[in-house]
């Protein structure tokens, strides 16, 4: 079995099982790592890319059920396309989206930041998506999905967390999770907030790059004017990456 990198399968504990799990199974990416890359990597290549059975993960699952994975080298979507013989996907419900627009909007809004801000902490380097995998149709029986249900009542905190590099708390506030993009409960540790508590809820999603969310803010401040006190304003950000490649570090700054 190899397991590739995936914050789920960590999180679940599925990866430690199978690489940690006292040979109950065995592990391709103990096997392969036991090899020196300067010298050997192309044994590697060969013994990761084609196991028996391949774990990872997704990025985001489409309503009609296509699968979307980005990667920077292309190292893990390798087996998943065609070398593995099966193959078992493990994503979180939050990863499914309508269109495959939003797949690959939230690859870039969401994954990207958190994977490079990852690929700072741990190799001093920034991440990229180099190689996008999209998996449309397959044989019958070869690939299984397999999605998990966050925890009822479970919620994430709004904290920065001390193992994490400065710049990742603020990618946090600059980028909405995805409970934040659904219609979530104002949090004025991370909004911005003004107006009457009981005024009639107005939220922009803003972009500091898009035109489109300087004309929206424009046309709500004159909602403000009208209605005056009867209106309570919160904005999120939501910097669109893929066709504004200042919008992330603009909206960073605004929450330095």
């Amino acid at each position: 079995m190899m397991t590739n990198t995936s914050v789920t399968l960590a999180k679940t504990g599925i990866a430690d099982a199978i690489n940690d799990g006292g040979g109950r199974w065995e592990s391709v990416r103990n096997k392969m790592f036991a090899l020196d890359f300067a010298t050997r990597a192309q044994e590697m290549k060969a013994i990761g890319g084609q196991p028996d059975y391949a774990l990872g993960g997704v990025h985001a699952v489409t309503r009609d059920g296509t699968l979307v994975s980005a990667s920077a080298s292309g190292s893990q979507p390798a087996s998943c396309a065609w070398g593995a013989a099966n193959v078992i996907f493990v994503a979180g419900a939050q990863k499914l989206v309508p269109p495959l627009e939003a797949a690959h909007q939230r690859i870039y809004t969401h994954s990207l930041p958190l994977e490079d801000a990852r690929a700072q902490a741990a190799y001093g380097q920034h991440s990229q998506v180099g190689k996008l995998l999209e998996i449309h149709q397959e044989l019958r029986g070869r690939i299984y999905i397999v999605l998990i249900r966050p925890r009822s009542g479970s919620n994430q905190s709004s904290e920065p967390d001390p193992r994490q590099p400065p710049e990742a708390a603020m990618i946090r506030k600059a980028m909405p999770n995805d409970s934040q993009l659904a219609l979530a409960p104002l949090d004025e540790k991370v909004d911005h907030v003004r107006g009457s508590p009981v005024g009639r809820l107005i939220i922009e999603y803003g972009d500091y790059e898009c035109p489109y969310s300087r004309q929206a803010f424009h046309s709500i401040e004159l909602v403000e004017q009208q209605l005056g006190g009867n209106v309570r304003f919160a904005f999120r950000h939501f910097p669109l990456t893929q066709i504004h490649p200042h919008a992330l570090g603009a909206a960073a700054a605004a929450e330095a």
